[in-house]
């Protein structure tokens, strides 16, 4: 994996995704080339950046474990403050729950359901709905031990999640 790390500021950045996951200290340490030279990251953040990256080739990311210098004590005390301006100017905050499977992807795959309900709230189409909201229903039920797992991942422990 290549990245390339600039430097910008925040009201002149151009658009930009902020992603959200949890460092996982006890996972590997991971190589990747940052600016041409060797940067270690977490397994995890590096699976989520080839996903992300996949999904969004060409996309600026900020990840705070490469745009703050983890070593530098001032630095990080700088730039931690600014965290809720960095992701307030986010043009799309991503969330990275660990890799998934078949599962994890039937439960996002219903959440896009449930998205679509939520917007089509439409008098006239209130019976086709009905005929969608069913199954979707059933599946949620038949689904509850996966919906507590995905829950159950550690990025929905951290203090600032609701």
């Amino acid at each position: 994996l290549e990245c390339r790390l600039s430097r910008l500021s925040l009201n002149s950045a151009p658009a930009f995704i902020a992603i959200s996951y949890t460092w996982e200290v006890a996972l590997p340490l991971v190589s990747v080339t940052l600016n041409g030279h060797e940067f270690s990251i977490r397994e995890n953040l590096h699976s989520a950046l080839r996903q992300f990256n996949t999904s969004a080739p060409g996309a600026y990311f900020w990840v705070d474990a490469i745009c703050i210098d983890q070593t530098c004590v001032p630095e990080r005390n700088t730039q931690v403050p600014l965290m809720k301006d960095i992701y307030s100017t986010a043009s799309r905050g991503w969330v990275w729950l660990g890799d998934g499977t078949h599962r994890t992807r039937t439960l996002v795959s219903m959440l896009y359901d449930i998205k679509y309900l939520q917007e089509a709230q439409d008098p006239q189409h209130d019976m086709d709905l009905i005929g969608y909201l069913d199954p979707l229903l059933h599946s949620l039920e038949n689904e509850k031990e996966e919906w507590i797992l995905l829950l159950l991942r550690p990025w929905f422990n951290r203090t600032w999640i609701l």
